[in-house]
């Protein structure tokens, strides 16, 4: 059985670790391989561990970000090339919008195998790019044969509601590593000493610097969260991308520069979580935060934006708020939640009685492979 997996940008974030996720729970063999196709390959992160799985990734439009336009003729051009080259029983699509199924069309046209569509995200931040993702899952509504979800809104998003009415789109939850990110009071204490933390209230936020995770309103909050509590607390961003430069420069402008810390990609993740204090998501839009279900396997208190999914929320300590709220409410919120006594260390057994171990997502789609492939 042989599969090709494709998105549009490798990098390292949601869909990306998913995938990861995923390879990781399979057992990968030369009767179950799984190649990897990527329009843009943007970060080198999972490399090795991509060769010690024997995992092969191939790059199909650039190393470098492109008009999106070029990037789809190019990849989809590559795509055709590789199902030409080699005989895959299926292809599995992780992707952001329904413009992406002209993917699922074009190798449907060629019978290269069974497509299995799986949607990521919930919106686009352009209004013109949310009418021709509108107009394109309709167009291309019959291009899959499997449908798969992250979450009610992704599926909205993705299929017509009369696909998800019938039943044919299937959610299969973010799952992840639970024990990997579970508390760890050692760690907490480690990362803290490492980062200078003494008894300052840490704030956590992981995401790429991109529009979607909403980096400029983020320092906002934590601007008006540290005028309520000077010299008491820290705001901890982990990740990088495009706008890191410009949200550099807010900080300075906003005169919190010297309370931020900052981490680039890494795989202490689980540490970070362990060693901070509140989780704050602000994204824009998401499909399902993977990051948001970390941090709920870390117990650590998460505030999210109601633009985000409520099934997101698995634990007691999540709270929603308004993006057009107070800046001073986002604060209270997160002061509030700091507040409250939370046992971190039950929240593991939790995450996984509400079906979100990855072990279970793979063995789901396995078994999903299986069927349909040798239907």
């Amino acid at each position: 059985m042989k599969i090709l997996y494709f998105t549009e940008q490798w990098v390292n974030g949601g869909i990306c670790s998913f995938i990861m996720n995923l390879l990781r729970n399979f057992e990968l063999s030369e009767e179950f391989k799984i190649d990897i196709a990527v329009a843009e390959d943007l970060t080198d992160f999972y490399d090795g561990e991509l060769r010690r799985l024997g995992v092969t990734k191939r790059c199909l439009a650039g190393k470098t970000r492109m008009n999106p336009a070029l990037r789809m003729l190019k990849a989809r051009s590559g795509l055709e090339q590789m199902l030409r080259e080699e005989d895959y029983h299926a292809v599995h699509l992780h992707i952001c919008n329904s413009v992406g199924l002209s993917y699922a069309a074009a190798i449907k046209r060629r019978g290269a195998g069974i497509v299995f569509v799986h949607s990521h995200n919930s919106m686009v931040s352009s209004k013109w790019k949310r009418y021709v993702n509108h107009i394109c899952k309709y167009v291309f509504r019959n291009s899959a044969d499997i449908r798969y979800t992250c979450s009610d809104l992704a599926a909205q998003w993705m299929f017509t509601d009369r696909q998800i009415r019938q039943g044919k789109v299937a959610l299969i939850k973010n799952g992840i590593d639970i024990d990997r990110f579970s508390f760890d009071e050692g760690e907490r204490s480690s990362v803290r000493n490492r980062l200078g933390i003494k008894q300052e209230t840490l704030i956590c936020h992981i995401g790429r610097y991109i529009p979607q995770k909403n980096h400029a309103f983020l320092l906002q909050v934590f601007k008006c969260l540290r005028e309520g509590q000077p010299g008491q607390v820290k705001l901890l961003l982990i990740g990088e991308g495009a706008l890191e430069k410009e949200a550099d420069r807010l900080a300075g402008e906003l005169g919190i520069a010297e309370d931020i810390l900052k981490i680039k990609n890494t795989t202490e993740v689980a540490g970070y979580l362990s060693a901070s204090d509140v989780f704050v998501l602000p994204s824009r839009f998401e499909g399902l935060p993977v990051v948001g279900i970390e941090a709920q396997a870390n117990g650590i208190p998460c505030v999210f934006a109601d633009t985000i999914t409520r099934q997101a929320k698995i634990l007691d300590a999540v709270e929603y708020i308004g993006l057009g709220a107070p800046l001073s409410e986002w604060a209270e919120k997160i002061r509030a939640l700091n507040s409250k006594a939370v046992d971190r260390r039950q929240a593991a057994a939790r995450m996984k009685t509400g079906g979100y171990d990855i072990r279970a997502a793979a063995e789901r789609i396995r078994k999903d492979y299986e069927a349909f492939i040798c239907m």
